[in-house]
């Protein structure tokens, strides 16, 4: 058979010196029902298989659909600046709270350097105590610098995990709050951060008190029954940083999806794709789905013009390939 890896599915989107593109590779485990459903044939070697078209089918739904990440090259519009070095942390326990104005407090030895991911419950939860994992309020601090320019750009803040209430201040202003921490955010901080070089300043509260009732499975230390609280409760930013820098016209996040529709005698490929448009002025958009072998080859490609993304309107779009690799 073909090497697992073969097929890469690359968005292209383009309008008004704007480019962005995404490589999207996937895999994906097919059920055995689908294969359970159609009959066995034989090979040159004499052994039962499937027919050469099914296996191509299954081949191509494996490659489809686990994860997205950028396409970093040196031409990539997006940049994605880690942020998880030389934070200053101090938290407390028992559902003490910190003062409300910490993100801009003078930093003391009280505060501890560590860098993301963090997370301030260290298995408390081993003990299998009533409210056995650590419950309290903590603040994390840092300074970066950027140096660009804001012209057709957007800056946007990107968490992958703050436990279990963040609340985020760029240059002591608030930009944002996220309930979960388990789930990923984004803010965007284009009109607060500094892009001529100087200093910003990014501080974040991540609060975890005890008896939390609106978000799932993350306080079963509060259970009545003695020893429900094992492991580790996030309390802290326990998942990378970024600072991202797109286009004023951009993919959103998790605004790529493909997945495959099988059938005997078809297959269709379908994606799609949610951009918006940042800008303060209508946009005329170029989306272009390209379908690429290991090697770069074109297997395959669809384009289609948006000629009506007026200023933060926000696009779908969908594009079906059928038997993309016939």
């Amino acid at each position: 058979m073909e090497n697992l890896n073969k097929y890469m599915i690359v968005d292209d989107v383009s309008g008004s010196s704007i480019s962005m593109k995404l490589l999207l590779r996937r895999t994906l485990v097919r059920s055995y029902q689908y294969a359970a459903n159609h009959p066995l044939v034989p090979s040159r070697e004499g052994m039962l298989t499937h027919s050469p078209r099914l296996c191509k089918s299954l081949l191509f739904f494996v490659l489809l659909c686990v994860f997205v990440s950028s396409w970093q090259n040196a031409n990539a519009q997006r940049q994605d600046i880690s942020l998880n070095e030389n934070w200053f942390s101090i938290a407390t326990s028992n559902d003490q709270q910190l003062p409300a104005n910490t993100y801009q407090t003078t930093i003391t030895a009280d505060w501890k350097k560590v860098n993301i991911p963090h997370n301030w419950d260290q298995y408390e939860g081993y003990r299998r105590l009533l409210h056995g994992n650590r419950h309290g309020d903590s603040w994390y601090r840092k300074t970066f610098t950027n140096k660009q320019s804001k012209t057709g750009k957007r800056f946007f803040l990107f968490f992958e995990g703050v436990g279990s209430y963040a609340t985020v201040y760029l240059n002591n202003k608030k930009v944002g709050e996220h309930i979960g921490g388990r789930t990923t955010f984004t803010l965007d901080v284009t009109d607060v951060i500094k892009t001529d070089g100087t200093e910003n300043q990014l501080a974040v509260r991540a609060y975890h008190p005890s008896n939390i009732q609106n978000l799932p499975w993350v306080c079963g230390g509060c259970s009545d029954e003695r020893g429900f609280s094992e492991g580790s409760q996030p309390m802290g930013i326990f998942r990378p940083v970024h600072l991202m820098v797109t286009n004023d016209v951009r993919i959103e996040p998790f605004g790529v999806h493909a997945w495959a529709d099988i059938a005997a005698d078809k297959i269709q490929l379908n994606i799609t794709a949610t951009l918006k448009n940042y800008s303060q002025q209508k946009r005329t958009i170029v989306v272009e789905h390209k379908l690429t072998d290991a090697k770069g080859k074109e297997i395959n490609k669809i384009v289609k013009q948006i000629t009506s993304a007026e200023k933060g309107a926000v696009v779908d779009h969908k594009s079906d390939i059928i038997n993309p690799t016939s």
